[in-house]
């Protein structure tokens, strides 16, 4: 008797595919705005998700993607599986997060770290040698959704970090604008020779304060203290 071999694409629409990618968008760019402000102690209540900054997220982590294809086309994992090449592209993403966030921020690493492991379980069960022809198809879609959410909480996170520009506000002491929240804007206090600030904001009312000037300037990375 022959295989029936089934496939996911009749089940799926198109409106159920660009809704579950829609989701997906958001909830990258919800994790990836959460650790920029907790790096900088601004609580979840003010992310405020907007079409830009979706975008955003979306084309860092495209570049990431785009970055990890040509890597996995890389002549020298020609001989590993589909699966063991996904868990190696892991453990230099695990490794390169760690070095970046210099292990302030672990869980994006025991995240992948995982990941990783839990392909190469995988892996030693599956006989094909392609990722589409394999049983587990679904999984292999869960371990990708999973690399982007640890890609995007560590990035988010790196950029807060990394930050050198900032706008800087008039008033004594000056402060740095984190961002922008309805028509507020909100701010953190900080020492300009020692860059450092603290977690604590200030939230300005543009319309109610407009003798308040800003200017760009780079005085970051900044330093964040308890």
């Amino acid at each position: 008797m022959g295989e029936n071999k089934t496939t996911l694409r009749p089940f799926l629409s198109d409106a159920l595919i660009m809704g579950f990618l829609t989701a997906i968008s958001y909830g990258l760019t919800y994790i990836y705005e959460s650790q920029y402000c907790s790096f900088f102690g601004i609580p979840d209540c003010f992310i405020n998700l907007s079409l830009i900054s979706i975008i955003t997220v979306v084309i860092i982590l495209l570049v990431s993607i785009f970055f990890l294809m040509g890597l996995y086309n890389n002549p020298w994992l020609k001989s590993f599986h589909a699966w063991e090449k996904l868990s190696i592209l892991l453990f230099i993403l695990n490794a390169i997060l760690f070095l970046m966030m210099l292990g302030r921020k672990s869980w994006p690493m025991i995240v992948l770290m995982v990941l990783g492991v839990l392909i190469i379980v995988v892996s030693k069960k599956i006989k094909s040698k392609t990722v589409e022809d394999s049983p587990n198809f679904l999984f292999y879609i869960f371990i990708i959704i999973g690399i982007l959410f640890g890609l995007s909480n560590g990035l988010g996170y790196i950029a807060a970090s990394k930050q050198g520009e900032f706008l800087v506000t008039s008033t004594t002491p000056e402060m740095l604008v984190i961002k922008k929240y309805d028509n507020n804007l909100i701010c953190i206090p900080f020492n300009r020779e020692k860059k450092e600030a603290n977690r604590r904001f200030m939230i300005i009312e543009t319309t109610s304060r407009p003798e308040i000037m800003y200017r760009l300037e780079k005085v970051g990375p900044i330093e964040m203290i308890d």
